[in-house]
């Protein structure tokens, strides 16, 4: 699917645009099926038209959407405009209205969003139909993949809350070939491609071995691949004063608050502590940094957050859906600034830092998001960041680094951070841009 959404949103820096214009060179490319997640919904249902550009260039073509919360006559309005998907659902009753309204709804249980299965749960209780329903996991870790496995995991949860196994195959096979419109797959039927996973029993699908195009599948000994050197080095900061991370507070504050098991953030507004008329990490609020990393241009938006309670500590990384600046949060500037500086080092990753000490790190050089290590090393240093960040005392319910990289993300309710400032999603508007 060819990214809709290069930005997200124009309420971020990025370092690249994406117009329609650019796209025309993909859509007969034989490994595009369309157009990737119609992220900026909020563009779409007021007929922005760039965006309507892009949906009118692949309108033969399927199109995923992303409309979280989206509800009554602005989600027909999204529906008119093309996506034929979604899998930002948070609740059944939004499940139900997407399906009435013709979305196909891909379930979703990744890393940090957790909050599927009692959505799951009530399609078994009212037996309602999942021909128009498919699974995705939208951002996993590594060590997750390798401990739970990916699609099968999924299928595994949706049958232990009710969903019949034959349903529940479905949704991951047929279900998913039907909406791409992928012919001669997702099934075992004469003239289907022989694509076959084995499981021992129709529980827990432990996986026995795997057959594709009619072949056992044998896992090639090298699956080293190096990419083009030009992805990497692709961390650019300009330089930083001191004071860079002071915020000035006068009055109550507004603050970010995670929500247990899900992407979706809540506004909380509140006195806080201060020193000197500055904001103080305290009572387990944190500071929260955004910094553009792609142009130096040295724009750096600064929030609170809480649901991350760091003692004596910071964690930071370079993956920070959908623009990737660089997002750190910590409890103090100094430990904050010292997992910067490791970051535009190293050249992107994660990083915690402690008392001016790094305590665990992942480098992903590959344009800040990917790694070129072997898989057994990235799993190594996977485990030391989730120990490490536990050492500082966060107890989050989901992965604490992709509900970070998700921080920054201005198309997902109720309130972000991006390196132009707080924004509230709802209203599309800033509390306190930058003007840098």
């Amino acid at each position: 699917m060819v990214p809709s959404c290069v930005p997200a949103t124009a309420f971020e820096t990025s370092g690249a645009k994406l117009t329609a214009k650019d796209m025309e060179a993909f859509i007969s490319h034989p490994r595009v099926l369309g157009l990737g997640e119609v992220m900026d919904y909020v563009a779409t249902v007021e007929g922005d038209g760039e965006m309507l550009d892009k949906l009118h260039l692949f309108r033969h073509h399927p199109i995923d959407g992303h409309a979280p919360t989206l509800t009554g006559d602005a989600l027909n309005a999204y529906c008119v405009a093309g996506p034929t998907t979604d899998h930002e659902c948070i609740t059944y009753e939004e499940v139900l209205e997407k399906l009435r309204k013709g979305l196909r709804i891909h379930l979703r249980l990744g890393s940090a969003n957790r909050n599927i299965e009692e959505i799951m749960k009530k399609i078994a209780e009212d037996n309602l139909p999942t021909r128009r329903m498919s699974f995705c996991t939208d951002d996993k870790h590594l060590a997750d993949i390798r401990e739970e496995g990916h699609i099968n995991y999924i299928v595994r949860r949706a049958v232990a809350n009710g969903i019949p196994p034959i349903k529940a195959i479905q949704m991951a096979t047929i279900n998913t070939a039907d909406a791409y419109g992928i012919r001669h797959y997702g099934a075992v039927a004469p003239g289907y491609r022989a694509d076959l996973v084995l499981f021992d029993n129709l529980t827990d699908f432990n996986p026995q071995f795997v057959i594709t195009d009619g072949k056992v599948f044998e896992p090639s000994v090298d699956t080293h691949i190096k990419p083009d050197p030009k992805i990497y080095n692709s961390v650019h900061l300009a330089p930083r004063k001191p004071d860079v991370l002071k915020m000035p507070i006068s009055g109550k504050a507004n603050i970010i608050r995670l929500i247990p098991k899900e992407l979706v953030t809540a506004l909380d507004v509140e006195e806080v502590y201060t020193e000197n008329g500055l904001f103080v990490p305290k009572n387990g609020l944190q500071k929260l940094a955004v910094l553009e990393r792609h142009h130096a241009s040295g724009r750096v938006g600064l929030g609170i957050l809480r649901g991350f309670d760091i003692h004596n500590g910071a964690i930071a990384t370079t993956v920070g859906h959908d623009s990737h600046n660089l997002v750190v949060v910590g409890d103090n500037d100094a430990d904050m600034l010292t997992a910067v500086d490791v970051l535009e080092e190293c050249g992107g990753g994660y990083v915690v830092v402690s008392k001016g000490e790094v305590l665990a790190k992942l480098i992903l050089s590959v344009a800040g998001l990917m790694s070129d290590a072997p898989m057994e090393n990235i799993l190594k240093h996977q485990r030391e960041l989730l120990a490490a960040a536990e050492s500082l005392g966060i107890h989050t319910e989901s992965d604490p680094f992709i509900t970070l990289s998700f921080i920054a993300l201005p198309v997902i309710p109720d309130v972000r951070l991006t390196d132009m400032g707080l924004f509230n999603v709802r209203t599309m508007e800033f509390f306190n841009k930058i003007n840098q």
